[in-house]
């Protein structure tokens, strides 16, 4: 019986969060563990029409990052022409276990076009923090266009809240990753043709 709640909860949230993506609402949606954290950046990926950015520890778990729905939202977003995709990583993730995967998020970006037209950049080196009860706390987020974004303040348990018309937080979200890009340098670049480059 959980189960079949579990699987209607599920159902209703994502036809909410699909509703709101679709109609550009202003409305905060918590969500919490991988399954809400998918719907929300699938609707995100889905509604962007210019630019994302995405700042995460490494973007390697299978749980969202390696999944079909993530990767085929993503790819869905690139297919547009003139989209830019801009990432920020932690730390650079590890050559040899990517090359290990056929089936990940990093290999359909260098397979994708816009990776050859330098539509996607990633860099690594800066982990963004937020303090809360005077303790620094690691977040990742991710913006889509300039009134998008899904902000997890909870990495571990991917506990983040999201909007799909707030212009103001995604305009603040956006300002700090802009700030981190530029301060990297080119020695902070993650270039996927040295990971995949020689063994295609």
């Amino acid at each position: 019986m959980k189960n079949n709640c579990e699987n209607d909860e599920l159902k209703e949230y994502r036809k909410a969060v699909e509703h709101y993506a679709r109609d550009k609402k202003d409305y905060l949606f918590h969500n919490g563990g991988n399954e809400h954290a998918l719907i929300i950046l699938e609707n995100l990926f889905k509604n962007a029409n210019y630019e994302i950015c995405i700042a995460a520890q490494q973007l390697i778990n299978d749980e969202v990052v390696n999944t079909d729905v993530y990767i085929d939202s993503m790819r869905e977003f690139l297919n547009r022409e003139k989209t830019k995709l801009r990432i920020i990583l932690a730390q650079k993730p590890d050559g040899n276990k990517l090359r290990e995967k056929q089936h990940s998020f990093y290999r359909m970006l260098y397979n994708h076009p816009a990776y050859a037209q330098n539509r996607i950049e990633i860099k690594a080196g800066k982990t963004f923090k937020t303090k809360k009860n005077g303790m620094e706390h690691t977040v990742d987020f991710c913006t889509g266009d300039s009134r998008m974004y899904r902000f997890e303040f909870c990495v571990d348990s991917r506990q983040a809240i999201a909007n799909f018309n707030d212009e103001e937080a995604t305009r603040g979200l956006n300002a700090e990753f802009d700030k981190a890009f530029t301060s990297l340098d080119y020695r902070n670049k993650v270039d996927l043709k040295n990971i995949f480059g020689s063994g295609e």
